[in-house]
């Protein structure tokens, strides 16, 4: 007989006592379970590769029952999966236990800043805010007061800086027509007509703005530059249009996210006063 006469006889042999077969291996397991593991163990040391090959094939012979499976079981556990990997998440960063974590949701059940109740989607969504360079946890807050507080580096004289920024910078520059909400499809990509259609202002006005802060940030008076976050941003009102004058790219996200209000900003510098700043 040839090789692959053999071969053939064998498979054939095989499928005709399949079930014979995994009986006999069950009970030779069940007969004496250590020896079965020994030669198990002994078997993956001697054939590493020819391991390899066969889970390569069963997945790819598989995959999309598989995939069909993983689907099913995510969309029926998707809740859970999503509050175990939450949680798991925040022992990995934080070293808090959802015990803990359970304990501070009850004790207070909206943003400590902006008393904005939390309803489980951003920008509500309780996150842990905590000090960077000691990793001591101060509370919860939202996402964006707690986003906010990491562009103002929660240092309380920057946010102190910001209160008189949106106080004393009420009226300062009005632009020459209303302010109209940014349409990617009306808008040129070019610099001058982006800053007449977004702020009403042409770069020439932009410039003698730059020259009256000294080419800083009007809130943490750093000097600009290309490179982020030190780039020039434009610090306007949302709602009437009217511009405050430019600040850099951090500042302005925060005071975006605080929405404008010095309400806000005050409670976030009580909130790191009386949490400690980290210092």
């Amino acid at each position: 007989m040839d090789k692959e006469q053999k071969k053939e006889y064998r498979r054939q042999y095989y499928l005709a006592h399949k079930q014979e077969e995994k009986d006999s291996q069950k009970r030779r397991y069940w007969e004496d379970p250590e020896r079965a593991r020994k030669k198990a163990e002994e078997y993956r040391i001697k054939n590493p590769e020819k391991i390899k090959e066969i889970k390569k094939k069963t997945r790819l012979k598989n995959r999309n029952k598989n995939n069909k499976l993983n689907k099913i079981y995510y969309q029926t556990h998707r809740p859970y999966l999503v509050k175990e990997a939450g949680l798991r998440n925040k022992k990995r960063l934080y070293n808090i236990s959802p015990i803990d974590y359970e304990k501070l949701l009850e004790k207070k059940n909206k943003c400590n800043i902006c008393k904005t109740p939390y309803n489980g989607k951003r920008p509500f969504t309780p996150c842990i805010d905590h000090c960077h360079k000691s990793g001591i946890i101060r509370g919860l807050l939202c996402f964006n007061c707690n986003s906010a507080l990491g562009f103002f580096n929660d240092n309380t004289n920057l946010i102190e800086k910001a209160i008189k920024w949106l106080s004393r910078n009420k009226d300062k520059y009005t632009p020459k027509k209303p302010h109209t909400k940014y349409s990617p499809t009306k808008l040129d990509y070019n610099r001058e007509y982006n800053l007449i259609f977004k702020y009403g202002i042409s770069l020439k006005e932009k410039e003698e703005i730059l020259k009256e802060q000294n080419n800083r940030c009007g809130v943490c008076n750093k000097k600009f530059s290309d490179k982020y976050p030190l780039i020039p941003c434009i610090d306007h009102c949302h709602n009437t249009g009217i511009i405050r004058g430019i600040l850099c790219k951090k500042c302005n996200l925060g005071l975006g996210l605080f929405k404008d209000n010095t309400e806000n900003l005050k409670n976030a510098q009580l909130w790191l006063q009386n949490k400690g700043e980290g210092k």
